[in-house]
């Protein structure tokens, strides 16, 4: 099937995306490509194949975010990318739009050659995340996004209705990661420089390495929040793996090597660390109350609230036999 005068083939794999691709492929300046299904999560993804060259195509989930929101997010990417950043090269629709809009809306980059290491990993690479974190930062501490710009307010726990039907055990635990996320807010409120436009999710997943050097992609829960909360999300998911303490100091190395980090935003990392378990555990419940990764996540909620500034454990620790989900 055709669009733009050219022949476009699909695999088996996206028989169910065919007519919706097809309407979308229309509205982009691309050769003859094969089209194969990345996956299939929360947004879906795939690989547009040519002669030599690839894309990136992600139809977005309906009605998770605005689409307002969905172009800033593209902006934003673009703008890191002309200013030198490692990210995706944004491919805009034949009209000049950074994002197509219509019954799901679709963005198109280019296709990042690169491995993600999920599971090897050395202090080499926190070091290179934490550098390429705090150059992101300190880009979007100069940059002046346009008037329409807009992009959600990070809220790990946000007070709502529903948080009631959580057990009392499990909700005691997320309100106590609320008080104390309300007061690191409260302490770094007009402190220049410590809050601001984040990627908000740059797990290992989230960033592909070319040799040693990262590239950071899926900016699709990019907020405005507290900066550090990016470097906790990477110490988050370092957390329990050998090496830790020399892992967090490599990662913070990193990021100052560029960029400055308070002493107080350092000793916020737990409370930022438990806030990212905790908007894990909220995400999966709404998923499924039997979710295999629940427990461990509570869990690691639990130990975080343990941890002192440094990211070791403090003497006080609560007893877990009251707690169970």
């Amino acid at each position: 099937r055709g669009h733009g005068g050219v022949t476009t083939t699909y695999d088996d794999t996206v028989a169910a995306w065919r007519p919706l691709l097809e309407e979308v492929l229309a509205d982009y300046p691309l050769p003859a490509v094969r089209v194969s299904l990345v996956q299939d999560l929360v947004n879906t993804s795939f690989r547009l194949q040519a002669d030599g060259v690839a894309w990136y195509l992600r139809l977005y989930a309906r009605n998770r975010h605005r689409s307002a929101e969905l172009i800033s997010e593209a902006i934003l990417v673009e703008a890191l990318g002309a200013a030198g950043a490692n990210v995706p090269t944004l491919h805009r629709t034949r009209a000049g739009a950074p994002v197509r809009r219509g019954e799901r809306h679709a963005v198109v980059f280019a296709w990042l050659t690169g491995t993600t290491k999920k599971e090897e990993r050395t202090t080499g690479d926190y070091a290179a995340l934490g550098e390429l974190l705090g150059r992101v930062h300190g880009f979007v501490d100069a940059w002046t996004p346009p008037a329409e710009f807009a992009r959600p307010l990070l809220d790990p726990i946000p007070a709502s209705e529903w948080l009631r039907e959580i057990p009392t055990p499990l909700r005691s635990d997320l309100m106590r990661v609320r008080e104390r996320w309300e007061g690191v807010a409260s302490e770094m409120a007009g402190v220049e420089g410590t809050r601001g436009l984040i990627h908000a999710d740059p797990s290992f997943g989230n960033v592909l390495f070319q040799d040693r050097r990262p590239y950071l992609i899926d900016f699709d829960d990019c907020a405005l929040g507290f900066r550090a909360y990016d470097l906790a999300v990477v110490l988050a998911g370092a957390w329990g793996r050998s090496a830790f303490a020399e892992n967090r100091a490599a990662l913070l190395r990193g990021y100052r090597s560029v960029r400055p980090l308070s002493e107080n935003e350092e000793t916020a990392l737990p409370v930022f660390m438990a806030g990212r378990a905790a908007s894990l555990i909220l995400w999966l419940i709404r998923q499924d109350r039997n979710h295999p990764w629940l427990d461990g996540q509570v869990e690691r909620l639990r130990e975080f609230l343990t941890l002192d500034g440094s990211g070791r454990a403090s003497s006080h620790r609560h007893d877990d036999s009251i707690y169970g989900w």
